[in-house]
């Protein structure tokens, strides 16, 4: 799985050749974000990327990190 975080701080997840913005999970109004305290910071581990956000933690093959 290729995953990203953008500049802005929401999470992207591609979907074939689309990047999708990821929504929360409590609240669909809202993109899941960094500024959200259970948004964890990505943590490289075996050549994957995983990323803990709320009591899930993702693993991406691929991962980019575009904030500064």
């Amino acid at each position: 799985m290729e995953g990203k975080i953008d500049i802005k701080g929401s999470l992207y997840i591609k979907r074939g050749s689309i990047w999708k913005r990821v929504r929360c999970k409590y609240n669909r109004a809202y993109s899941c974000e960094d500024v959200c305290g259970v948004f964890g910071e990505p943590y490289k581990y075996n050549n994957k990327v995983y990323l803990g956000i709320c009591s899930i933690e993702h693993e991406f093959d691929i991962f980019t990190d575009e904030r500064k």
